[in-house]
C-alpha cells in the first residue's frame, strides 16, 4: 500500500528541515522563531510538493536540468529558512543548510541500502516499506547528528569572515550532493543490477559522511582560530589593565602617604582641631589598607597581588602569599600579570560561593626548586568541579564566551616551557606550575 503525495512530502519536508533546525538553534533566533520554523516548512512542503516520482523520467520536468534546478531550490529554501528564523549571516545559513541537506542525503541513501540488502528478506517487514524505511533510517541518522552537535559543535566561529576556501569547500559540497542526487535517480531509472546500485549507494554515503566530516573540520579550524583570536585579545587586554592598576596603585599609595601625614598633623592638635584618638587609630587602620604594597622584588608581581589585596580586604577574603618574585625576572610583565591575574581571578570567584569566612582564604606560594620556579595555589571552594582535558569547565552558562583565561593561562606556560596542572583534594583546589628557569 502507497502513501498520499501529501504525507510523502511532509515527511521529506520534516526529515530536510530537521537537521538544519537541530544546527541553527545555537544561532541567534528571531521573534516568534517556531512560528517563522512553521512557515519555513510550509514553503518546502510546497516547493517538494511541484513534482511527482512518476513523472520524473517521462516528461520535459524530468530533465536533467530541471531535477538539478529542483535540488538547488531545496538547499536555496533551507538557507532561506535559517536567514528568515534566525539573526545570521548568509555564510552560516549556508553552511548550516549544506550540512542538514547532506544529513537528509545520509539518512535517504542509508535507507535505500537498507532496503537493497533486505528486498529479498522478510525478517523486519516494517523496513519492507519505502517510506517506513526512510522514516526510520532519517530519524536514526538525525537523532545521531542531534546528539554530536549538543556534545561538541559551536557555531560560534561562523561569525569570523569566511575564507576562499571555506566557500569553495561550501560549494564544492553542493555541487557533490547535487550530482549524486541527480546519478541516483538516473541509476534508478534504468534499473541497474543490485551489486551495481549496492556499490553505488555506498559509495554515496561514503561522501556523505566525508562532506559532514569536512564541514566540521571547517568549523573546528575556525574555533581555534577564534579562541586563538579571543586570547590574545584578553592578553592585549590585560597589558593595557597592567599599566592602569600599576598607576592607579601608585598614585593611591602617595595619597594614602599623605593622608597619613594629615593624620599626625590632627593627632597633634594643632590649628585648633581636635580629633578623638579611636577615630584617628580608625583612620589610619583604614589608610594603611591601601598603603600596604606587596614586596615580592617583581614589580608586575607586586601590582598584581596589591590590586587582589585590596579587593580581598573589600570582600573578606583572605590572601596569603609567599613569593620570590625575582625567580620570575626571566618572564615579561605582561605575562606575568595575565597568567596570576587570570589564576587569581578563578580563585576569588570560586572563594566568592563559600559562606564560611574561615574558609574564604587564597594561599600563593612561589619558590625555585630544582632549576625551575614552582608555583602554588589552592583555595577552597564549593560544588562540583568539572574537568575536561586537565582543564575546569567554567560554570558560567555562556560556555561560549568564557573559560579563555585558563587557555591563555596554558599558553603562557607553554611559551615558556612549563607544565600546568590543576586538581581537587579534599574540597580545595590546586594550581601547579613548573617553569624552567633559562640558563644565564
Amino acid at each position: 500500500m502507497s502513501l498520499p503525495y501529501p504525507v510523502i512530502y511532509m515527511v521529506n519536508a520534516v526529515l530536510f528541515i530537521a537537521p538544519v533546525v537541530i544546527l541553527s538553534l545555537q544561532l541567534p533566533r528571531r521573534t516568534h522563531y517556531w512560528l517563522r520554523v512553521t512557515l519555513a516548512f510550509l514553503v518546502l512542503f510546497v516547493e517538494l510538493s511541484l513534482q511527482f516520482p512518476d513523472a520524473w523520467f517521462h516528461s520535459t520536468l524530468s530533465s536533467m536540468a530541471a531535477m538539478s534546478l529542483y535540488f538547488t531550490l531545496v538547499i536555496v529554501i533551507l538557507v532561506l529558512t535559517v536567514l528568515f528564523c534566525n539573526e545570521t549571516s548568509i555564510w552560516a545559513a549556508s553552511f548550516c543548510a549544506v550540512v542538514g541537506y547532506t544529513v537528509e542525503n545520509l539518512g535517504a541513501g542509508t535507507a535505500e541500502l537498507v532496503g537493497i540488502l533486505i528486498r529479498h528478506l522478510h525478517v523486519i517487514p516494517l523496513l519492507g516499506h519505502e517510506y517506513a524505511r526512510t522514516v526510520v533510517c532519517c530519524t536514526l541518522v538525525v537523532a545521531v547528528f542531534a546528539i554530536v552537535v549538543r556534545r561538541g559543535v559551536h557555531l560560534q566561529s561562523l561569525s569570523l569572515n569566511p575564507s576562499k576556501m571555506n566557500v569553495l569547500l561550501v560549494f564544492g559540497a553542493v555541487l557533490i550532493n547535487i550530482v549524486f542526487d541527480l546519478a541516483i535517480k538516473y541509476a534508478r531509472a534504468f534499473n541497474l543490477p543490485q551489486g551495481f546500485s549496492m556499490l553505488f549507494r555506498i559509495v554515496e554515503l561514503a561522501i556523505c559522511v566525508y562532506v559532514i566530516v569536512m564541514e566540521f573540520e571547517i568549523l573546528y579550524n575556525r574555533q581555534l582560530l577564534l579562541d586563538a583570536a579571543t586570547t590574545e585579545r584578553m592578553m592585549r587586554d590585560r597589558e593595557r589593565q597592567y599599566q592602569l592598576s600599576k598607576e592607579n596603585i601608585e598614585a593611591i599609595n602617595i595619597k594614602a602617604h599623605d593622608i597619613r601625614h594629615q593624620i599626625r598633623h590632627l593627632h597633634d592638635g594643632k590649628d585648633g582641631i581636635a580629633v578623638g584618638r579611636e577615630a584617628l587609630a580608625d583612620i589610619a587602620r583604614q589608610v594603611n589598607i591601601y598603603d600596604s604594597t606587596v614586596k615580592t622584588g617583581n614589580e608586575a608581581l607586586d601590582t598584581i597581588l596589591t590590586e587582589k589585596s585590596l579587593v580581598g580586604e573589600q570582600e573578606q577574603i583572605t590572601l596569603s602569599c609567599i613569593v620570590d618574585g625575582k625567580s620570575l625576572g626571566f618572564m615579561s610583565p605582561t605575562d606575568l600579570y595575565a597568567l596570576f591575574g587570570n589564576a587569581l581571578d578563578n580563585a576569588f570567584e570560586a572563594v566568592r560561593q563559600i559562606d564560611d569566612p574561615e574558609l574564604r582564604n587564597i594561599s600563593l606560594l612561589v619558590r625555585v626548586t630544582a632549576g625551575m620556579v614552582s608555583i602554588h595555589m589552592e583555595n577552597y571552594y564549593a560544588g562540583t568541579v568539572i574537568f575536561e582535558e586537565g582543564m575546569p569547565q567554567t560554570t558560567k552558562k555562556d560556555r561560549l564566551n568564557h573559560g579563555f583565561g585558563t587557555k591563555s593561562m596554558r599558553i603562557i606556560v607553554g611559551r615558556y616551557g612549563g607544565t600546568m596542572t590543576m586538581g581537587t583534594d579534599d574540597e580545595t583546589f590546586y594550581l601547579n606550575i613548573l617553569i624552567p628557569i633559562p640558563r644565564a
